[in-house]
């Protein structure tokens, strides 16, 4: 079995002191105090030792931690909300990419769309839809973080009218980690597109279905 050791190697102080200064955000790494707590999931099932956890402010510190990772040969995976059964957001010895600090969100209540950043929650997401009296078909769990619900989830109250999250009309965009190319002016690509969702919301009257079990059957 692989031990943590071999890519702590890797992440010599220079690295580390690279990848710190090219965030924003937090870098956590075995030894720090908060690192049990970031690198906890939902699921108990589960314990896995990232070899570093970025905690993004934003779509420049989602592009550098990309392209850190790449350049250096280091697994990386994307967390949200921590939720993923088979514990697909943290693994043994990468470079966990955590959205938990990036929760904007901007409702248009005409087109009746939300544009969620990943870091959000579907409870968080729950009271500014409300206050337009819209809401979104999603999980049953108000923890569920939307990255993973308009990718692959959203099994709710109103998934037999509405259908999953990820099953409406969701766009997700993210961001990039640069490449080799140039661009017109002959500097290097810079990231250029945001770490978003935008998600179709329902009235929220939907909500309000009434469910009622009667030989195995629910109405609404």
């Amino acid at each position: 079995m692989t031990s943590i050791a071999a890519h702590i190697n890797q992440l010599d102080p220079e690295a580390l002191e690279a990848l710190r200064a090219g965030v924003a955000g937090t870098v956590i790494t075995p030894g720090d105090a908060e690192y049990d707590t970031a690198r906890q999931m939902v699921s108990f099932a589960y314990d896995r030792r990232p070899a570093a956890i970025v905690r993004c402010e934003g779509t420049p510190d989602v592009a550098f931690a990309v392209r850190f990772a790449r350049e250096r040969g280091i697994e990386f995976v994307p967390r949200s909300g921590g939720h993923a059964v088979r514990g697909h957001s943290v693994q043994d010895n990468a470079i966990v990419i955590d959205f938990s600090g990036m929760k904007g969100i901007t409702i248009d209540p005409i087109r009746r769309v939300a544009t969620v950043q990943p870091g959000a929650t579907s409870g968080d997401l729950a009271g500014p839809a409300a206050a337009y009296g819209l809401c979104l078909s999603t999980g049953d769990t108000s923890s569920v973080g939307i990255g993973g619900l308009t990718v692959g989830g959203g099994v709710g109250w109103m998934v037999r009218k509405y259908g999953r999250t990820c099953s409406g009309r969701c766009v997700a965009a993210a961001a990039t980690s640069g490449s080799s190319r140039s661009s017109p002016s002959g500097s290097p690509r810079a990231a250029t597109s945001s770490v978003a969702s935008s998600c179709s919301l329902r009235p929220a009257k939907c909500c309000a279905a009434t469910w009622t079990t009667r030989r195995g059957r629910r109405k609404t």
